[in-house]
């Protein structure tokens, strides 16, 4: 921008936006670009949008969805697709309860574009949740992902979920959830820390 480059940590939709409005209202107040553009390359996310729980070799990369607009939803799936690794999806969409009455909702995950999530080198996909998750299934069906690359588990208990995700080998993981759900997942893999480790290795078996 007006010759001058800018390192920015997070390239998902969500923080290029607010990039743009720092450096304008950086512009705008006098602020050198240098000063502003050091200040970008350093910054870390604290807000709880962006988080990495590991386990094991694991990765889990939490992108919080807020699902109450299909932007959020849209901004996590492009944001998965930036990463060409292979990689294991999780997708959590459920019940609403940020207000009554709580409800559910489908077609939030239809008003998004999923072509280059698809095409990122997604391995597997996990759609989980106590209350919609065949509906988030038959998203991915209808994108044209493969039935057999897709687990759907219809419940939210976390001893479940994990058990699940053990069988699969891929240490790269996605998760797109609400907050809530990623603390409950956070808080169960801290005290079962080896609930995410092969089988084999968990009763001592080869390696």
């Amino acid at each position: 921008m007006d010759g001058f480059s800018y390192r920015l940590p997070y390239g998902a939709p969500y923080f290029l936006y607010c990039y743009i409005a720092a450096i304008a209202i950086a512009r705008e107040i006098g602020v050198r670009p240098e000063f502003c553009a050091a200040a970008l390359a350093e910054f870390i996310n604290v807000g709880g949008r962006l988080a990495e729980l590991r386990s094991g070799s694991r990765t889990i990369n939490y992108v919080r969805m807020k699902q109450e607009n299909p932007e959020t939803l849209q901004s996590a799936f492009d944001y998965i697709a930036e990463d060409t690794r292979p990689k294991i999806v999780m997708l959590a969409l459920d019940e609403l309860v940020d207000f009554h009455p709580h409800y559910t909702n489908t077609f939030y995950a239809f008003d998004c574009d999923l072509e280059r999530l698809i095409e990122s080198g997604v391995s597997h996909y996990i759609c989980f949740s106590g209350t919609v998750a065949y509906d988030a299934a038959n998203r991915l069906i209808y994108a044209g992902v493969p039935r057999k690359k897709i687990t759907v588990l219809p419940t939210n208990d976390n001893r479940v979920i994990v058990a699940e995700l053990a069988k699969h080998d891929c240490d790269n993981v996605y998760l797109i959830t609400w907050l809530y759900k990623f603390k409950s997942l956070q808080k169960y893999l801290s005290r079962h820390d080896k609930a995410l480790q092969p089988a084999a290795a968990r009763q001592g078996g080869g390696r």
